[in-house]
């Protein structure tokens, strides 16, 4: 492979895919028949992981988990807009339900699992995929919402993803030493 592909056959996707996040959810106002804005079709992270589902060999992994930053940041974004009418989450047609009260819990849970999906796809965490994920929620934050409060909102769930993965990934190591550990003891005797 050409040096120049091989380097931006990551970043190139991955950047593509975060744009497409950060514009996707709002595609339920093409289709306000079907879906209601602030569908829970389109304010989650199902469209990514279908498409991870259904058709991970034919698309680049790093647009998927572009597609799962894209959409945390937006996500954080709606977190702040007050929880009525348009604010709440909504079930699709026939029922076209809010989900009222637990919005606000949706709407975070799948911010936070989109992140934690993208540090799955992404294992290498290179600097460039939490870089990405910086500028592009600043950028958002900035030219879309006209205000930083969104970026500090998506810089708190990308927080706590990352110290439940950390305390996670130490658990594990921890877990694995003791029972390296019990096996050399077990072995010495």
């Amino acid at each position: 492979m050409d040096p120049i592909k091989h380097m931006l056959a990551k970043p190139v996707p991955y950047a593509l895919g975060i744009w497409g996040g950060l514009w996707l959810p709002d595609i339920d106002l093409l289709l306000l028949p079907i879906l209601h804005h602030r569908s829970i079709i389109t304010h989650s992270v199902l469209i990514p992981w279908l498409l991870f589902l259904f058709f991970k060999n034919r698309v680049p992994l790093y647009g998927i988990a572009g597609l799962y930053v894209g959409i945390s940041i937006h996500l954080a974004a709606d977190c702040l807009s007050a929880t009525v009418g348009f604010g709440m989450i909504w079930t699709p047609w026939p029922f076209k339900m809010s989900l009222g009260p637990a919005s606000p819990v949706w709407i975070l849970v799948n911010a936070a699992l989109g992140i934690w999906l993208t540090l799955q796809l992404a294992p290498e965490r290179k600097l460039w995929t939490v870089a990405g994920m910086c500028l592009a929620a600043s950028g958002y934050s900035l030219l879309n919402e006209m205000a930083m409060l969104p970026f500090v909102a998506f810089s708190l769930i990308f927080s706590a993803v990352l110290f439940i993965r950390y305390k996670m990934e130490r658990k594990q190591g921890i877990d694995k030493t003791a029972a390296s550990l019990t096996t050399e003891r077990i072995n010495s005797r």
